[in-house]
């Protein structure tokens, strides 16, 4: 809350929603998350949803991050 007065009263809260992306982008590096979006001509069942999660995680440079579709 005190963040939010502080933003108010330097007429700042423009810049909120850019503040809150950036944060959210630190937040996912600091939990090695990834954010990947699949794109396919018709919508993924669970089973190919799970197929690419798991080559995802079989990539060697992947090791330790989490992945979110």
């Amino acid at each position: 809350m005190k963040f939010l007065m502080v933003l108010a009263e330097s007429k700042r809260l423009i810049y909120l929603d850019e503040i809150s992306k950036k944060f959210c982008k630190l937040y996912m590096q600091l939990n090695r998350e990834e954010k990947i979006t699949i794109i396919s001509a018709t919508d993924l069942n669970d089973s190919q949803k799970q197929q690419v999660l798991q080559a995802l995680k079989a990539n060697p440079k992947n090791e330790g991050k989490q992945f979110v579709i």
